[in-house]
């Protein structure tokens, strides 16, 4: 009797998945992994509870959601999904538990896995691919599954298969930002000199003059004629880096921030400085001229993965000294005298000098758009050369002493910036002999360097950098930049022609904007990456 009330479970089973076998795929364990990464994926699963209501309301969703970016994929799961060597966890034993505690009519089958995103910070083979299963507990009606589905999937669906008013939103800013092309038809290619100098089969050198004429110029903007509505419909939703003048004269910074002070304040605080010969900071340079070219090695899973093997960052030697000794190194006349520029590079002030933070305000245009990430000073002699890269932050960089040049371009092309993991290399620094030494390569990778030099590319090897387009903005005392999220830069320092010093202060927001790094085929957008980002798409007035 048992056997046969067991095969009747069975034949049961096999006529439910027939029967709904037409309007939904049957999806077999082996299916999981491939089409999680094509899209989301829902699922009425566990054969033993699938009920009709379950396929035919999935059915109906999978017409709505036809067509829909980020895809959503829907079917059956045939068979009990235990936990198993993919990563998948049993949605059986997540299910059951519920069921348990609940009516049936409470707690329906239906389990979604979300879009597996690679994690493109690590070059190691992934042990696992592990996907976390979400289980619907709600009512099994086709508007609430379409909530729980938009809010999973981080899809903008109505019931009729269009976009939500929030989801036009956040198409409309995707279709509308800001490119320099818009504004200039100047490449990179345009600014080359080709050294006249060359003769019979001597390699010409070639450089560019990224402070031509006919380089476009950040907008400028009184920071008395913005308003925080201004900065998001202009600059921020369209990814538009900007100037705003004259916004931080009254910071009580611009007459405190003097040696004494800092003396007085921290001068016996340990400090982390970081030094590199000739003020350059953070450039490419070959392996094979280190110390340990030879005696390293890179695993060959990983070197296949590197687009340049070949190059490393030279990351800057670093010191741990009291900041009084620093404050000397920076003194005018040391830098040169010795071949060492010491810089204090995005040092969080929250963290390290926490007096500081009373000497300056918040930008007020960014106050109810931007949750601020951190506040780091920066602080030299002012004749340092940050090299190109990007960050993965929103960004008012604020200029007290001196001034700074960037030269910027813009994320939507960043195959023409050569994006990709670079291997990174550790320069050591003898303080008795005042001598750098190319010592160490490191078993890591940089994710925002290009290995691209602006002014002296290699456009062999790099030609796709000729195509593209270069924006200047010089920053002035009183003069906050802003820079979005993911926009290419190379940052010049000069020092106050009277303090001999170069000052500034960045405030570090979460992006508006998202992008996968390093990625140089993806695109900047509005990724949605928690249930509450969906918020800001109702309710920042983004009409």
């Amino acid at each position: 009797m048992a056997r046969l009330q067991e095969w009747l479970k069975i034949i049961t089973e096999i006529l439910i998945l027939l029967r709904i076998s037409h309007c939904l795929d049957i999806i077999q364990q082996s299916d999981l992994i491939d089409l999680t990464k094509s899209g989301c994926l829902v699922t009425c699963t566990d054969t033993d509870m699938i009920t009709e209501v379950c396929a035919t309301h999935l059915s109906r969703l999978e017409t709505v959601f036809a067509g829909s970016n980020p895809r959503v994929n829907f079917g059956v799961l045939s068979g009990e999904s235990p936990v198993r060597s993919d990563g998948f966890t049993s949605s059986h034993s997540v299910y059951s538990q519920l069921a348990n505690d609940s009516p049936l009519h409470q707690h329906k089958p239906v389990v979604l896995y979300q879009r597996y995103v690679a994690d493109r910070t690590c070059l190691h083979p992934a042990l696992s691919q592990h996907r976390q299963p979400f289980l619907y507990t709600g009512k099994l009606e086709t508007n609430d599954l379409l909530h729980f589905i938009n809010s999973y999937c981080y899809t903008f669906i109505n019931e009729t298969g269009n976009l939500t008013a929030a989801g036009q939103r956040k198409r409309d800013i995707v279709a509308n930002l800001f490119s320099v092309s818009q504004i200039s038809n100047v490449t990179t290619g345009s600014l080359r000199n080709i050294q006249s100098s060359c003769l019979g089969d001597v390699a010409c050198s070639e450089t560019v003059d990224m402070n031509d004429m006919a380089t476009p110029e950040c907008e400028r903007v009184s920071a008395n004629e913005m308003t925080s509505s201004q900065f998001l419909h202009r600059y921020l939703s369209k990814s538009k880096p900007f100037i705003l003048t004259n916004g931080t004269f009254d910071w009580p910074a611009n007459t405190r921030w003097v040696t004494e002070y800092f003396l007085r304040n921290y001068g016996n605080k340990s400090t982390h400085v970081k030094l590199a010969p000739g003020g350059i900071f953070e450039g490419v340079d070959k392996a094979s001229d280190w110390d340990d070219f030879i005696s390293f090695s890179i695993p060959d899973t990983v070197r296949e993965q590197l687009p340049h093997p070949d190059l490393v960052v030279v990351r800057p030697a670093t010191l741990d000294i009291p900041f009084s000794e620093f404050l000397a190194m920076i003194s005018d006349g040391y830098g040169p005298k010795y071949n060492v520029s010491a810089y204090l590079e995005y040092s969080s002030i929250l963290e390290h000098f926490p007096k500081l933070r009373a000497d300056i305000r918040d930008i007020e245009v960014a106050r109810n758009l931007l949750d601020i990430e951190d506040v780091n000073i920066w602080l030299s002699d002012g004749n340092t050369l940050g090299k190109l890269h990007f960050d993965p932050f929103d960004n008012f960089l604020c200029q007290i002493k001196g001034e700074k040049e960037l030269i910027l371009f813009e994320p939507h092309r960043n195959s023409n910036l050569y994006e990709g993991h670079i291997p990174e290399s550790k320069l050591s620094y003898n303080t008795k002999t005042k001598a750098f030494r190319k010592r160490s390569l490191l078993d890591s990778t940089a994710m925002v360097m290009s290995p691209v030099d602006i002014v002296n590319p290699d456009l062999e090897r790099f030609p796709l950098f000729a195509d593209t387009h270069p924006i200047r903005c010089r920053i002035k005392e009183g003069d906050s930049l802003y820079l979005p999220a993911f926009w290419w830069h190379e940052v010049q320092s000069f020092p106050n022609p009277k303090e001999k010093r170069n000052i500034a202060v960045n405030f570090w927001y979460k992006p508006f904007l998202h992008k996968e790094f390093p990625c140089a085929e993806c695109k900047i957008g509005c990724v949605v990456k928690k249930i509450s980002d969906q918020r800001r798409f109702h309710d920042d007035g983004l009409h």
